[in-house]
């Protein structure tokens, strides 16, 4: 009998390791995690640890008591009771495994202040180098550089070992960037969400956040030798404290980890999770002003005027708005001072904002108007009459100054935390509603979350701008179009209807360029897969001389291809085959499908560096792009059972494009080049397109 029962615990011992193992998240004895992120391919995430930033320092896993493990409906829930004193009273991870073979594993990070309170800083997932198993992880890895906010370099980037993660310090270069400026974008720092993949044929890995309510969030590889790859999400910094009451928990933004064999199938597991936690679905399905028209920005700079506004809202309600073209936007240069953004510069704005609005609307068209809402110039009526409304210096009641490269004069920032500022927010969006503004270029939002002290001290910069922002919307709601520029990526989601995905097509100092083309491309194409959250905004098409026809395709093709197409040139000097470029039926059908196209090619455009920005690249006076963009950018219409595939040529001279047709599942697809109008025929499945030197082919396949 002794024997029998001692073989019946044996196998029932036997019976629950099995189970344990098989299981998608197993807590080991030292009380990190094993997950299994996937079996084919096989991803996973071994002794898996996490930190705590509070104010008495860092706490981590092995600070902490014992830790329990419990299902319940699907969910892991691990439990770290309370360890060393100063630290929470407890934390938990709720780990959400996805509910079939595909989809995304979602962590909830939850810390319970201990008796006294806590002031929580930062969290982070630690995966040790090494721990990381992924297939096909050799010698370098492919790592997808998000970067901060719209204007940040964005690209795929080649991480050879030894590759080390950078200090943690705010004051560091390389974090320097979630402070809004784009010449500090580093290798190997990813802002919001970043992939992961073998140099080689293998799987990928994404992991991110799965919204940015509350902190800012940033990717970080580690790759100290060969084979041996660490991952760390870390959310939060060292110099935003939220503090906790004794007893309560705070629960933190979601982190996300999504493996898949392709890098669309990991990057779509991870949207449809920031979908989930953010709502953009409501938002990206509204139904608000169309954008596309002509914007100002692009030739006139600051010197526009009324009359320029007037002159190309004539051109375009007269020749242009039976092509869909309904939109006039003004942009900055009609302000005296930033902040003042209601009192205009009379000599060249003589009707003021209302008066425009009303000859716009006249017109048969729709008016749009730009403002940085969260920058004030130091010398405007709003500081002098309300400094209490601003962001003050940390721990000082100095107001917190900002000064931008490129804006003249030297800013404040208004704290929407502060009742008086958050309702002269609401007054104003809600006084340029009715003047007739139906779309809104918000400019410079990164500043809406720089780090300071504000009215309300228990906000972190992240969660200030994402109140800004709803102020607005709420005084200014659908139709009006709310368009973010200068803004964190994923703190955009779920709060506007589009948002710039890549950095001005042209500067004051510089003419358009292909260089400057190119760095856009490498931007859009990249962050095409977020077009399901928010519309993806190029920029402007500009096909004006010194463009070379070739070129000038090139750019209005990839507007076109975003489904957010407008123009930027002057319409009154324009040469009547340019105009006709960016009104190319072709392209207005394209665009009219409101969804952007996808890079089919992401992982071959390996650029060598970060370029933080076209101005600083190498090969801008040569118009030959150091950037590598994609080459391939896909959209395909289920509707209508076609295909659009842009062919980009980044390089000076012609050459022949292969496009297989059997990968693309269209073999007997009837194919189109749209610019020239001529049917192309594969030999056997593959076409042969001749592409020239900075030029496109847009290809039409019909099922």
């Amino acid at each position: 009998m002794k024997t029998r029962a001692l073989l019946c615990i044996l196998l029932l011992a036997a019976c629950d390791e099995s189970t344990e193992t098989s299981a998608p998240v197993v807590l080991a004895g030292d009380g990190s995690l094993n997950i299994q992120l996937s079996d084919a391919p096989a991803v996973a995430l071994e002794r898996v640890n996490f930190r705590v930033k509070v104010r008495k320092g860092w706490f981590s896993t092995h600070t902490f008591g014992a830790p329990s493990l419990s299902v319940s409906d699907g969910v892991y829930t691990v439990t770290y009771p309370s360890g060393q004193a100063g630290g929470p009273a407890q934390v938990q991870l709720k780990i959400r495994p996805p509910s079939g073979k595909a989809g995304a594993f979602v962590v909830q990070p939850v810390v319970i202040a201990p008796a006294g309170g806590l002031e929580l800083a930062a969290f982070e997932l630690v995966v040790s180098p090494g721990h990381l198993k992924m297939e096909g992880i050799d010698k370098s890895i492919l790592f997808l550089n998000n970067g901060y906010q719209s204007w940040s370099f964005t690209g795929v980037l080649r991480l050879a070992a030894p590759f080390a993660q950078p200090a943690w310090s705010d004051a560091a270069g390389a974090f320097k960037a979630g402070d809004g400026d784009p010449t500090y974008e580093k290798a190997g720092v990813g802002w919001w969400f970043g992939l992961l993949a073998p140099d080689k044929d293998g799987p990928c890995l994404v992991a991110g956040a799965a919204s940015a309510r509350h902190r800012r969030t940033v990717v970080l590889p580690s790759f100290p030798s060969e084979g041996k790859v660490g991952l760390n999400l870390r959310s939060g910094t060292s110099a935003e404290f939220i503090s906790i009451k004794g007893g309560a928990s705070a629960s933190l933004d979601s982190l996300v980890l999504a493996a898949a064999k392709l890098p669309d199938e990991a990057l779509d597991a991870y949207t449809a999770e920031v979908a989930r936690a953010t709502g953009a679905d409501k938002l990206r399905k509204a139904k608000v002003a169309d954008p596309t028209g002509w914007w100002s920005w692009n030739i006139f700079f600051h010197k526009v005027t009324e009359q320029n506004m007037l002159d190309h809202a004539d051109i375009v309600a007269k020749q242009l708005k039976d092509k869909g073209f309904g939109l006039i936007e003004l942009d900055d240069g009609y302000e005296k001072l930033w902040g003042d953004w209601e009192a205009t510069d009379t000599t060249r704005f003589p009707s003021g904002l209302s008066g425009l609005a009303q000859k716009i609307k006249a017109r048969g068209l729709a008016a749009g108007l730009w403002m940085a809402p969260f920058l004030v110039d130091t010398r405007s009526t709003l500081v002098k009459d309300h400094p209490d409304w601003f962001v003050k210096e940390a721990g000082t009641s100095t107001a917190l100054t900002h000064q931008q490269l490129g804006v003249s004069g030297t800013m404040q920032v208004l704290d929407p935390t502060h009742p008086g500022a958050a309702k002269h927010l609401q007054g104003l969006f809600a006084r340029l509603v009715k003047a007739g503004y139906t779309l809104f270029k918000l400019d410079f939002l990164y500043a809406g979350a720089l780090k300071g002290k504000r009215h309300d001290g228990n906000v972190t910069g992240v969660e200030a701008l994402g109140k800004g922002l709803e102020l607005i919307r709420g005084a200014a709601p659908e139709p009006v179009h709310i368009n973010l520029c200068g803004m964190p990526l994923l703190p955009a989601v779920g709060r506007g209807h589009s948002v710039r995905y890549g950095s001005d097509i042209v500067f004051t100092q510089l003419p358009p360029g292909f260089v400057l083309v190119a760095h856009e491309a490498r931007n859009v194409m990249l962050r095409g897969f977020l077009d399901r959250l928010i519309r993806n905004d190029p920029d402007q098409a500009l096909v004006r001389a010194p463009l070379t026809a070739d070129e000038a395709r090139a750019a209005a093709t990839l507007t076109a291809m975003t489904g957010f197409h407008s123009s930027g040139d002057d319409l009154t000097k324009l040469p009547a085959d340019r105009r006709a470029m960016i009104t190319h039926p072709a392209l207005l059908r394209i665009a009219r499908l409101g969804r952007s196209a996808r890079a089919a090619d992401m992982l071959s455009a390996v650029s060598e560096k970060v370029i933080q920005s076209p101005v600083l690249d190498t090969g801008l006076m040569l118009n030959d792009p150091r950037t590598v963009p994609p080459s391939r950018f896909l959209l395909e219409d289920g509707a209508t059972r076609t295909a659009y595939l842009a062919l980009f040529n980044w390089q000076t001279t012609g050459r022949a494009m292969r496009v297989d047709l059997s990968a693309m599942n269209m073999v007997s697809a009837r194919v189109k080049e749209l610019w020239t109008g001529k049917a192309l025929v594969p030999k056997g499945n593959i076409l042969s397109v001749s592409v020239a030197g900075h030029g496109v082919a847009l290809l039409e396949l019909k099922r």
